[in-house]
């Protein structure tokens, strides 16, 4: 529909928006390449020890068998976080065992509250 009316000189962006398509909907175009970065198989906690990602599940079903557990996302993140696990923070990660995670320090300059 966008074709048939752009042939008749109305401008790209003003059938866009009659149409409600996003500009970055319409000139999207896909490259073929790999979809994200791949998940490491690794975590570390905040004393800079590494270990394999089954630790973390463990202490994940360790807070859920709790009596009278109501945990949501967030609520587990930040008991993770208690328990000295660096939770969504992949940049220090390394990619395979050999490698040594650095000990995790805030952005000097991010904000935190």
């Amino acid at each position: 529909m966008i074709r048939q009316y752009k042939s008749r000189g109305v401008r790209t962006r003003k059938l866009l928006a009659w149409s409600r398509i996003a500009v970055s909907s319409h000139y999207y175009k896909k490259t073929g390449g790999r979809k994200g970065k791949t998940p490491s198989s690794f975590s570390v906690t905040t004393q800079g020890e590494i270990f394999e990602n089954t630790a973390v599940v463990k202490d994940i079903e360790e807070i859920f068998s709790q009596e009278f557990c109501c945990y949501g996302y967030h609520n587990t993140t930040g008991e993770l976080k208690e328990r000295g696990w660096i939770i969504n923070h992949w940049e220090g990660l390394p990619s395979d065992e050999g490698k040594q995670a650095p000990v995790w320090q805030p952005d000097p300059d991010r904000c935190f509250r």
